[in-house]
């Protein structure tokens, strides 16, 4: 089981979105919305890309690595067996290692007893030790957040227009822009995503 313990900071704010005047907090909501779907344990992508905290709790593997879900690692903050009893103990980091986003286990007579795993770590991209935050995912973020923010502030197209009487202008959103939206925000990000857990 992977929870979050510290979500990430924004990697999109408004200053982001090109011409968007409009209300910050409706921007925030909608940048998060559209960031949640791709990014994280439950975002679509498998991977973090603001640097987040998560809790991973997994059965004991005494002779075999744990890979860390939603890479890239950035390092383990804690680990901690879990007894049967429901007894906790911190694992000393001398019990283990970071190699390639899998834990491995040393020599630890922590984890001979335990029943259940608790590994603490942070993923994401911090600009140092896993690098710079990819652009294409900051891009398909911006680029679904300012449709929907157009969308959401009246912004749409022109179906029909009547002058009999002066009145009636209709408009709507093509089910094929939105579409069109999703699908090129899902090519800019394919690359990056993670295939297996």
């Amino acid at each position: 089981m992977i929870t979050i313990v510290t979500p990430p900071s924004p990697i999109v704010t408004s200053s982001d979105l090109i011409g968007y005047g409009g209300d910050q907090n409706t921007a925030i909501a909608i940048i998060a919305a559209v960031t949640a779907e791709f990014d994280g344990p439950y975002g679509k992508l498998r991977r973090c890309f603001g640097p987040q905290t998560l809790d991973l709790t997994v059965p004991q593997q005494r002779n075999r690595p744990i890979r860390l879900p939603c890479p890239p690692i950035i390092e383990i903050v804690s680990v901690t067996s879990i007894d049967q009893s429901g007894d906790e103990a911190v694992i000393d980091e001398a019990g283990y290692k970071l190699k390639n986003g899998q834990l491995s286990w040393l020599d630890s007579a922590d984890i001979a007893r335990c029943n259940l795993v608790r590994i603490r770590y942070r993923a994401g991209y911090d600009g140092v030790k896993t690098g710079d935050l990819p652009a294409q995912i900051k891009a398909a973020i911006a680029m679904k957040a300012n449709f929907l923010l157009r969308i959401s502030g009246g912004a749409a197209f022109l179906r029909s227009e009547e002058v009999e009487g002066i009145g009636r202008t209709e408009y709507s959103i093509p089910e094929q822009a939105t579409m069109a939206i999703n699908s090129a925000a899902d090519a800019l990000v394919e690359g990056l995503k993670i295939y297996q857990l």
